[in-house]
């Protein structure tokens, strides 16, 4: 079977799992919140009439939050501008469409700890920020990591563990003595050794601190397929006609041996969630004041006692996050499974 019918064989059984589809849309209402945060959670007006003219800014915005967009596409003016007060300047306008939550997750206020209201849907932190726009804009920090981590991990992953299942020989050996010497040592206070030699901590190095160390049960997995695929009767058909090494792992080997590295990914996205969270907390994720999860439960817990609303949005947001993924992996790895009862088309 090829890899595009194969696929299509697996999204059929995925189809069949009720958390899959539950799972799928819940990180799809994610990605669109994450994408949406401009009209979501910001000072910016949806649309307003300013000065006679007619201007879109949270919706230039939503464009600009697409990666490499931003490079190509500039702030709306003078909404855009940092000494603008873009608020103020929607109040005055004779029409506008105000964001769901017309507060910036990093301005403050003098509303501190305030409890759920009205006017703040979740109350307010210990410097008066708006815990609902935080929440908010913590999603795409959260995903982002989550993405951003397993995509490197994917990558150094996928390419070793092929490059030693074809391979094999003294390069195998080699490559499988690195792997159980990385797997020898926790995977948290291995990425806390590392950020500890980090300057200054930020998203970035948490991205390639947690890819760089969270490759090896894809490379594993990912050998373990080749090594099982390099001598069937296509790879060897492949190598007959003339194919290069590199042409007969990633044209027709990588993409039968992909399944089982998609289900890791899937969990480890999830993982990666909480180990954001839990560097955030110890101080070595996001800076403050960025709005991440990891962060919000930080303050929370701080303030646990004098303004308890403050534990729940983080705390629930998480588990969420961490279920979807969850439910999303136990859905593809059955799919992907032969042996599960679940009827093949």
């Amino acid at each position: 079977m090829s890899p595009a019918g194969y696929a299509a064989l697996v999204w059929r059984r995925f189809r069949k799992r009720r958390q899959g589809r539950a799972g799928l849309a819940v990180l799809i209402v994610l990605l669109l919140i994450v994408l949406l945060r401009p009209v979501l959670a910001s000072p910016l007006p949806v649309v307003c009439k300013y000065d006679g003219q007619w201007h879109f800014p949270g919706l230039v915005e939503v464009v600009r939050s697409v990666p490499l967009v931003s490079q190509v596409v500039g702030p709306s003016r003078p909404f855009g501008l940092p000494s603008f007060d873009a608020r103020a300047a929607a109040e005055k306008s004779t029409f506008a469409i105000k964001a769901l939550i017309p507060y910036d997750p990093l301005a403050y206020s003098d509303a501190v700890l305030e409890p759920p209201s009205r006017a703040h849907w979740l109350g307010t932190d210990d410097v008066g920020r708006d815990v609902a726009a935080r929440l908010i804009h913590g999603a795409g920090i959260s995903l982002g990591v989550g993405f951003g981590a397993m995509g490197v991990a994917a990558v150094v992953g996928l390419l070793l563990g092929a490059w030693a299942g074809y391979a094999r020989g003294w390069t195998d050996a080699v490559i499988c003595r690195v792997i159980e010497a990385m797997m020898c040592f926790p995977a948290f206070f291995l990425i806390l050794s590392v950020m500890v030699w980090v300057d200054e901590p930020g998203i970035g190095h948490v991205i390639i601190v947690i890819g760089v160390t969270g490759w090896t049960p894809i490379a594993r997995l990912t050998r373990g397929e080749i090594l099982r695929l390099r001598d069937s009767e296509f790879a060897v058909a492949s190598r007959a006609l003339g194919a290069t090494p590199r042409r007969v792992v990633f044209r027709h080997l990588l993409p039968n041996a992909l399944a089982p590295a998609v289900v890791t990914i899937t969990f480890g996205i999830a993982h990666v969630v909480l180990l954001e969270a839990g560097l955030s907390w110890l101080g070595f994720g996001a800076p403050p004041p960025s709005p991440s999860w990891g962060n919000m439960l930080r303050s929370a817990y701080d303030h646990m006692l004098t303004a308890p609303h403050l534990v729940y949005p983080p705390c629930i947001a998480i588990f969420v996050t961490v279920l979807t993924y969850n439910w999303i992996g136990d859905a593809l790895r059955d799919a992907v499974d032969p042996r599960t009862g679940i009827a093949h088309a």
